[in-house]
């Protein structure tokens, strides 16, 4: 099994209802998925790395088609649906950038199921980018606290064209091995 996007329900914390990866907002778009609130950190650097590679810091405001993007998900445990209105809205309120607003989608759902649909985990997970995705047990309630968070160069069809788990091995250009040549246009 190969690493694909699987079919995500989100909404940006700006109240944008987005369905990945159709609605991914570029033609090439790093995704960073996020199962805890201390990933935070890990979340913050990938965006800078990709900040400082040229990746524009937000979708908001784009007066056409996007070559690449850069967007942050957290994916909390299906548990947490009926609070949804109450974890977004504290979101969106502690945030207050209507930038960061725009690039955040919050997802709710069975993290366990939607990585491995993804090939993120099990026997099919495989090494797409800077390092290799073993299998994690990850509860579909909640993740344990092995999860890291794991980023992913994907096209609106689903194409992972590459992807790493945890923090970005270095914080400067050209970063990990592969990440510049995935967000680069093809053709």
């Amino acid at each position: 099994m190969s690493v694909r996007f699987a079919p995500l329900r989100t909404r940006a914390l700006d109240g944008t209802p987005r369905d990945l990866p159709g609605d991914l907002p570029a033609e090439r778009t790093l995704v960073l998925l996020a199962y805890r609130q201390r990933h935070q950190r890990d979340v913050d650097e990938w965006i800078a790395l990709a900040v400082a590679l040229g990746v524009p810091a937000t979708p908001r405001g784009a007066t056409g088609p996007l070559t690449t993007a850069v967007v942050e998900v957290p994916f909390l445990a299906r548990v947490w649906w009926p609070a949804r209105r109450l974890i977004d809205g504290g979101m969106a309120q502690g945030i207050a950038d209507p930038d960061v607003l725009a690039r955040t989608f919050t997802a709710y759902g069975a993290p366990l199921r939607h990585r491995r649909a993804c090939g993120l985990d099990g026997p099919g997970a495989r090494k797409v980018g800077a390092r290799d995705v073993g299998a994690r047990d990850v509860d579909a309630r909640d993740v344990d606290g092995r999860a890291e968070v794991e980023a992913l160069v994907v096209t609106r069809e689903g194409t992972v064209l590459w992807h790493a788990s945890g923090r970005p091995l270095t914080t400067s250009p050209p970063g990990p091995p592969g990440l510049r040549e995935a967000l680069q246009p093809h053709g």
